[in-house]
């Protein structure tokens, strides 16, 4: 599941990225009126986009380092309540 969100974010982040390189061609191509605005918002949504893939990439290779993309997350999820009462019946 957890490799599904990330193809999804980063999915999104890459649409976002054209959105703003599209509107900074737009704004390039046409003079006039709108046209800064058109560049100024196409910048920003440009450097979102690029910080937001940078940080989904870290993000994910940590997982995968950790080995969380190797396991369900329902078992993941089990098996960390199975150590936390593990965990309690050990310490009576």
């Amino acid at each position: 599941m957890l490799m599904f969100t990330f193809h999804i974010a980063q999915a999104l982040s890459l649409m976002a990225l054209g959105l703003g390189v599209w509107f900074i061609v737009s704004a390039a191509r046409n003079e006039g009126k709108g046209s800064g605005a058109l560049k100024f918002f196409g910048y920003i949504i440009a450097i979102i986009a690029i910080m937001n893939i940078a940080c989904n990439s870290y993000t994910s290779y940590h997982y995968w380092k950790e080995g969380l993309y190797n396991m369900p997350m329902m078992t993941k999820m089990m098996d960390n309540k199975v150590l936390i009462q593990n965990k309690s019946q050990v310490s009576h």
